[in-house]
């Protein structure tokens, strides 16, 4: 049996981000992650990994008219996964291996709801009302 080798974990077809740089990532022009009780009126940022026939976390908490930074590790594409369609905002991604950022307003209270291309792996925006707490 082969011990644990680091360097594996970071090989192209495993891309790989660690907690410090996915930090780092959330924390440029003062994002942080939206499902929290203080989000910024800049930008938030939310993180998202895309497995075999996975999204991970797959449901999200967003703000109307706060733009989002959407940040998805695509890990493993040999499904239809690798196809996000959004058909409310007219949008379609098509993945790459690694980190991409996606940016996105959501502008009206409601459910946002997402898949792969065959309809199978969902996922949802939950879009609420933005109230400043000044």
């Amino acid at each position: 049996m082969r011990g644990y080798d680091a360097k594996q974990r970071k090989t192209p077809d495993k891309p790989y981000i660690s907690m410090k740089r996915l930090h780092y990532l959330l924390s440029i022009d003062g994002m942080q992650c939206i499902d929290c009780e203080n989000p910024i009126e800049d930008a938030c940022g939310i993180y998202m990994e895309v497995e075999y026939n996975a999204y991970r976390p797959h449901d999200f908490t967003l703000r109307a008219g706060i733009p989002v930074k959407w940040i998805i590790n695509a890990r493993n594409l040999d499904s239809c996964a690798k196809k996000i369609l959004l058909p409310s905002l007219d949008m379609t991604i098509a993945l790459k291996p690694g980190l991409q950022i996606i940016e996105f307003t959501p502008q009206q209270v409601g459910s946002i709801h997402w898949s792969c291309s065959m309809g199978m792996i969902p996922g949802t925006f939950r879009v609420f009302e933005y109230t400043s707490r000044g």
